[in-house]
């Protein structure tokens, strides 16, 4: 390839692979015997070419790992979820911590591997050729390689006195004292004042406490502190982190994380200098998908809408389509569609994300009209090619905005009469809570018998903390419900566990909660059944949804109001919206314009 090419890109980037994997053999003498206990494999090389600006070459030594017997060691490797770094991505502008992200270099071959194998050298080892090789260290492709990583990296972070988030065991805290911070406070046997550079009442030096952040990708490494480098300083001076090309450094601000571009977002675009959150996008990956999508269709002599201004065609319905099933050639390429528009979903296109779960109820048996829906879907990213999803901290003060929607106190009062004094549940273990307090605000909405083949109902909900957009959720209930009120009911009681879930976590990370969580739904019976005390249930067998919701109402969990349905932003996630009104919902709480 480099002869036909006329350069010496491929050579270039096997040398320096092997250069990198150096570490990784111990090639014994001639004629030595291969140690007692190991396991014979082969390797291999792969190639690939990096969608960066310089299309970068890239060759990778592996190990053939499937030829090794199932190692009796654990080898599974977690990854950070992706709402919790949206979470701390809130909590970095919330708090005024610093975000920078480091990236492992040869991440695997830092760690010892946890199976004794060996090779025979090739005629990439020279004039070695012929010899034993052990593998000494994690080799991609072996199939413990990484949880090895992973477990060497824990150790790293315990050394750093980091503990792992019980919530998300790849987020790593640590409790810090920011002693740059002038901290005030009064005396109450001398009444008087002191500040930073002394200490407190109790002999404890003054400053303010706050926990530091660690998220881990397998190498990628993102840190919110007010002392972020010294952080990755330390982890480099360990696993040595990868040099940028340009600048020659081994961190900085984050650009790409997960996937998403992350960028600062100014609140006033004209002040440089003013406040800001962060940002995460997708489109540097949608425009790319549209690319590939518009060159297959060129080639058989078609082309994207010009003026799609919604995923579906008006009155479209996948269940409902009969048009003539798929050869296995589309086949194949519908499913890998979805699979895109699904990342492209997970990188922040949620207005894309009901049409993406109505189709992909139909990847065993794809039709034609599903496929020309899924170039529509393109077609309308083509036409909004920008969305950003903003993690903004400011809160919401719905509570008090729109307090004549909620239970008086009165009310509130009134719940023990029917479910004792039940309280909101904290984990007995969670991590002392610092920092600014953050409330949680949701939306859910439900599609009765939506589903215009079975009548089952869809449900949708999207919860922010404060006013940062960290979870979405579109999907079809899982009974049918012959009523409006029974498939509310039961998309609030999906809505709960959600919500339930995000405060336990954000008790494990350490995070103050300002009191229950607020939530708006359009359906006025289901509201006031979860909301007044003295509301019955008239129907019997959505007993375990209505009580469920109450006791949690009950407890101070939430706080369930009403909202009318043009004001419901769950609508996006549950009914197929004309352009115009997609727009309406979806401007709410997305931005289109990247800048």
């Amino acid at each position: 390839l480099d002869k036909e090419n006329g350069n010496t890109l491929w050579a270039d980037a096997m040398t320096r692979e092997r250069t990198n994997t150096q570490c990784t053999f111990n090639v014994l003498d001639e004629g030595a015997p291969p140690p007692r206990g190991f396991q014979k494999i082969t390797c291999h090389m792969i190639f690939d070419v990096k969608l960066d600006a310089g299309f970068t070459r890239k060759a990778r030594y592996v190990a053939d790992g499937h030829k090794a017997a199932a190692p009796d060691v654990m080898t599974y490797a977690s990854v950070v979820s992706r709402d919790s770094v949206r979470i701390v991505l809130t909590l970095a502008a919330l708090n005024g911590l610093d975000l920078q992200c480091g990236d492992v270099k040869n991440a695997y071959l830092n760690a010892k591997p946890k199976e004794n194998c060996y090779f025979i050298a090739g005629v990439e080892f020279g004039t070695k050729k012929g010899r034993v090789v052990v593998i000494v260290r994690a080799l991609y492709g072996l199939a413990s390689s990484a949880a090895a990583w992973a477990s060497a990296l824990r150790a790293l972070m315990r050394d750093l006195g980091f503990f792992p988030c019980k919530a998300d065991g790849d987020v790593w805290m640590r409790l810090s004292l920011d002693t740059t911070k002038v901290v005030s406070f009064a005396d109450s046997v001398e009444g008087e004042t002191r500040r930073l550079g002394g200490t407190t009442p109790e002999g404890k030096p003054a400053g303010e406490q706050y926990y530091e952040y660690v998220l881990i990708h397998t190498d990628d490494i993102l840190v919110a502190s007010r002392r972020a480098n010294q952080i990755l300083d330390a982890i480099d001076s360990v696993f040595n982190l990868k040099a940028d090309k340009k600048t020659g450094k081994k961190y900085g601000e984050p650009d790409i994380y997960l996937g998403s571009q992350i960028k600062k977002h100014r609140h006033q675009s004209d002040d440089p200098n003013g406040p800001f959150s962060w940002s995460m996008s997708g489109d540097h990956y949608v425009e790319k998908a549209i690319q590939d999508v518009e060159q297959v269709l060129m080639s058989h002599g078609r082309e994207l809408r010009a003026n799609q201004k919604s995923p579906f065609d008006t009155g479209y319905r996948p269940e409902m389509d009969v048009s003539p099933e798929l050869d296995d050639e589309n086949f194949s390429y519908f499913q890998e569609l979805i699979g895109v528009l699904r990342w492209a979903v997970e990188l922040g296109r949620a207005d894309i994300a009901l049409e993406v779960a109505l189709l992909s109820r139909h990847l065993a048996s794809p039709r034609r009209g599903h496929l020309d829906q899924c170039f529509n879907i393109f077609a309308y990213m083509k036409k909004q090619p920008k969305a950003k999803l903003v993690m903004n901290p400011e809160r919401m003060h719905l509570d008090t905005d729109y307090a004549s929607s909620f239970p008086s106190s009165k009310q509130q009062k009134d719940w023990e009469e029917f479910y004792g004094e039940v309280k909101d549940e904290v984990p007995p273990d969670a991590p002392a809570p610092q920092g600014k307090p953050v409330e949680i605000n949701a939306w859910v909405d439900a599609d009765h018998a939506g589903d215009r083949l079975t009548r089952r109902s869809h449900t949708g909900c999207i919860i922010f903390i404060n006013s940062a957009p960290i979870l979405w959720y579109t999907k079809r209930q899982a009974t049918i419900e012959s009523s409006t009120f029974g498939s509310e009911a039961v998309a609030l009681r999906t809505l709960l566990g959600l919500v339930k879930d995000l405060r336990y976590k954000l008790r494990m990370l350490g995070v103050p909660l300002a009191g229950p969580a607020v939530v708006f739904g359009d359906n006025k019976s289901v509201v006031n059944g979860a909301s007044i005390p003295e509301a019955k249930l008239s129907k019997k067998h959505l007993g375990i949804c209505y009580h469920a919701v109450r006791e949690a109402s009950a407890a101070g969990v939430w706080k369930v109001g009403f909202t009318k349905g043009v004001d419901n932003i769950a609508n996006c996630l549950t009914k197929i919206l004309s352009g115009t009104q997609k727009e309406k919902e979806i401007g709410q709480w997305m931005y289109r314009n990247s800048e």
